[in-house]
């Protein structure tokens, strides 16, 4: 904990010393899919990790050198892991060694939640209008839920159902067992390459594509296969790397000279269009509500960003309603045609879901979707009624759902 003060402690003394120019503050959000976990395997048996869908964002301070195109960027951040393992090989390999056709074992250990802190230096290089954004540095993760360790046992084919409680069952005929890794250090080191373009001086978004490089494995776990009378012993260790999208939004925080003519110009209302809505179904997966922002100032078009909140997807629970809802977090990037009161609303999103009760079963505290959306959007030019309808087509590791819907109503002002 004493080292952990100490690196928040230098990220803030970096992020507020006024030696650079230009500073920006910024909001990112980076889905991706993580690398396969590294396996060892032996035996005969058809065994190995899985790619998977995870989930990393943070908020950032970015200070560029006066005068020059590169500049220093350190971040707070929180993400999630997920891995998945596949088990295949013949039914007669087990048991009583009897039967036709394989066993198979396709399921998930528990996904690895983190806190971040991230340094990266900075390098943009104008053309036109865009602007290319290439960035690296180092990630330190302090992972959570960890002080315990993870593993699966599985038993197949046998004359009596297997019981791994019962001291006399022996061993299970495929196991991992990964220990805990709470307090160990690890370091990622992202690699990125963005657009970014600037609206209005001040607001800029940015998307690019980024490789998080893992320096050691999550967790070196142990896999231990029996098959044919013979025992393996092999390694299941979930990694940390994955390729990602970036999304970020950033505010300069530098100020911008003010002209006489532009003086006049922001004392008549001109504004970043904003609005408050219900949504049903849609991003939030029941029902949210949410918050959208314009990028150009008194336009209705053009892109923006929405964050929200709501309820999401059932999950298993050990309490007496045996149900829980989770709570979905909408995070979007939308682009709408159309300057009038009347467009048509284009985006792409993901939304996290996170259970604040125990869970149980195959549900897991975290999960993540990714959306779409095509949208008709009705938004009054000064203040008034929204109302938008549409399809959000949605994804997630086990499911895809291309005819999803959603509608909404709620308030637009500047």
């Amino acid at each position: 904990m004493r080292k952990f003060k100490l690196e928040l402690t230098l990220v803030i003394a970096i992020a507020t010393n006024q030696s650079i120019a230009q500073s920006e503050i910024g909001i990112r959000a980076t889905p991706n899919i993580s690398s396969q976990p590294k396996v060892v395997n032996p035996s005969s048996a058809y065994i190995y990790g899985e790619n998977a869908i995870g989930f990393d964002a943070a908020v950032d301070y970015t200070k560029m050198f006066e005068g020059r195109n590169i500049g220093l960027r350190v971040g707070i951040g929180i993400g999630l892991v997920d891995h998945r393992y596949v088990f295949e090989a013949p039914r007669n390999a087990f048991g009583t060694m009897t039967g036709n056709g394989n066993v198979n074992v396709n399921s998930s250990l528990e996904n690895y939640l983190y806190n971040s802190l991230s340094a990266q230096f900075v390098y943009r290089r104008k053309i036109r209008n865009l602007e290319i954004e290439f960035y690296t540095g180092l990630t330190k993760k302090f992972y959570y839920h960890s002080n315990e360790a993870d593993g699966i046992k599985y038993a197949f084919n046998r004359a009596t159902p297997y019981n791994p409680d019962d001291p006399n069952a022996g061993p299970a005929d495929f196991s991992i067992d990964i220990p805990p890794i709470k307090r160990q250090l690890h370091v990622d080191l992202p690699i990125g390459i963005g657009v970014r373009k600037t609206f209005e001086n001040q607001n800029s978004l940015n998307i690019g594509i980024v490789k998080n490089v893992n320096l050691e494995p999550i967790g070196k776990g142990k896999m231990f296969v029996q098959m044919n009378n013979i025992a393996y012993t092999g390694e299941f260790s979930p990694r940390s790397s994955f390729i990602g999208i970036d999304l970020r939004y950033a505010y300069n925080l530098s100020k911008k000279p003010v002209t006489p003519s532009r003086q006049v110009q922001d004392t008549e209302g001109s504004r970043y269009k904003k609005a408050v809505f219900l949504e049903l179904f849609g991003n939030g997966y029941l029902a949210s509500i949410n918050y959208d922002i314009r990028i150009k100032k008194d336009r209705n078009d053009g892109f923006g960003v929405r964050l929200g909140v709501g309820k999401g997807h059932f999950f298993e629970t050990d309490r007496p309603t045996n149900t829980g809802r989770y709570t979905s977090v909408p995070l979007n990037v939308n682009y709408i045609i159309g300057t009038k009161k009347s467009g048509l609303e284009t985006g792409l999103g993901i939304t996290p879901s996170f259970a604040f009760h125990s869970v149980s079963g195959n549900s897991k505290n975290i999960t993540l979707g990714g959306f779409a959306n095509v949208n008709y959007r009705l938004q009054p030019l000064k203040e008034g009624l929204v109302f938008r309808i549409g399809f959000t087509p949605f994804f997630d590791r086990d499911e895809f759902e291309p005819t999803y819907m959603s509608a909404s109503i709620g308030y637009g002002f500047k």
